[in-house]
Order: structure tokens, then C-alpha cells, then sequence
């Protein structure tokens, strides 16, 4: 798996570079219905997070992502500006790490001054619950606990898409 999503980064990539354009570009993907898998995951400092702790109260946006991928490097900088603002909106943001150690990220978020939460998926079940295909990857969960969108870019018309849940 962690050879497929390095293949697979690297190809986002160079599609990128040929294709002159980046993530954020991207159109908005359509809204989804599909439940969320729930999961329990360890953060940076050993508690314990359930998605479904946040169900009926917030909607949450995780953002899949690794300390080796250019584009989740750029996503991370991005989000830590923006993550107080997701929260002032009721958002919970939630930064899942697929499949490392948590020294090296925690390492990582230290030296690129990184504020947000980080969960640690560290044997890619979340990840495979998702059905990642590559990373960064963000996934909006209404409150619910539906799936609203899945994609690469960050959902810029998140507060729709949350308001438009049913």
C-alpha cells in the first residue's frame, strides 16, 4: 500500500507539472450520500479519537495526507491558516497521517510550526475504508455522519455543501 500511494503521489504530480495546474484549481466534486466509516484513531499525544464523538454535533473535514508528499506539504500550510477560521464555523478539522511513525510526524508538524490535530493511521485501515487512491485527500462528513465530498482540493464551498445536507 505505502509503495501504491508513493506511485500513485508521484503521478499526481507529474500530471500536474505537464498539465500546468495544481489541486486547488480543480472543479468542486458533486455532494455525496455515503455513510462515513467510523474509526478510532490515536493523535500526536496518545488519546483517543472516534469520528462518530463528532456525529449529530459537528460536521468534520479530514485531510489524508504524508510527510513525503509535496502536494500534502502544501495542503498542511494551507489548512494551518485556515483551520481556526473551519472552526469558528463549527467545522472540526482533523489531519489523518497515513501509515507513520508518530515521531516523524510529530517531528514534521514541529518543524514546520503545524498547530492542527493529527491522527495517526498507521496501518492504513482508515485510509482503505475510504478508499484513498492517493494523497492529499479531503473528506467532508456532515453532521449526519454522510460523506459530502471526497477529492483532492480542499472543498471551497464546504459551507454548502454542509448546509445542503439533509
Amino acid at each position: 500500500m505505502r509503495n501504491t500511494l508513493k506511485i500513485f503521489c508521484a503521478l499526481v504530480a507529474i500530471s500536474f507539472l505537464f498539465l500546468g495546474c495544481s489541486p486547488e484549481k480543480k472543479e468542486e466534486a458533486p455532494v455525496r450520500r455515503d455513510p462515513a466509516p467510523d474509526f478510532r484513531l490515536q493523535d500526536l499525544s496518545q488519546n483517543s479519537v472516534a469520528l462518530s464523538s463528532y456525529q449529530g454535533r459537528h460536521p468534520v473535514l479530514l485531510l489524508f495526507w504524508a510527510t513525503w508528499c509535496p502536494y500534502c506539504r502544501q495542503e498542511l500550510a494551507r489548512m494551518n491558516q485556515k483551520y481556526r477560521e473551519l472552526a469558528k464555523d463549527g467545522l472540526v478539522f482533523l489531519a489523518v497521517d497515513v501509515r507513520e511513525a508518530a515521531e516523524k510526524v510529530n517531528i514534521f508538524m514541529q518543524s514546520h510550526n503545524l498547530t492542527f490535530r493529527v491522527l495517526l493511521d498507521t496501518d492504513t485501515r482508515v485510509a482503505e475504508a475510504y478508499g484513498l487512491v492517493g494523497i492529499p485527500t479531503y473528506v467532508l462528513i456532515g453532521k449526519k455522519g454522510s460523506v459530502l465530498f471526497k477529492d483532492n482540493a480542499f472543498p471551497q464551498q464546504y459551507q454548502e455543501l454542509i448546509s445542503r445536507e439533509r
